[in-house]
């Protein structure tokens, strides 16, 4: 059977039991958020992570890449805007 590439979790999903569970369903990867995000600067860390990816880069450097393309935009320089998600499982 054929793992799924990444399943994004929205952010109102705080539930780490249904990440496992996706994981048991042969998702590769799980993006999730590690506390309470601010809409706007998600839907942008989003829309980069998804660009870069369309490009083939591996998803480890996607998703750092993408972190450090929204830290340079000055309202969203602090960390809370820019590490908020992370990748679990597979990052290749």
């Amino acid at each position: 059977m054929n793992k799924m590439p990444v399943i994004v979790f929205d952010p109102i999903c705080q539930k780490p039991f249904e990440e496992v569970q996706f994981m048991y369903a042969r998702a590769s990867s799980i993006i999730s958020s590690l506390w309470d995000v601010d809409d706007k600067s998600t839907s942008i860390l989003m829309k980069i992570l998804f660009q870069l990816a369309k490009k083939g880069m591996i998803k480890s450097d996607v998703t750092s890449k993408a972190q450090i393309i929204l830290k340079k935009i000055p309202q969203y320089k602090y960390p809370c805007y820019y590490t908020s998600m992370v990748m679990i499982g597979d990052w290749i």
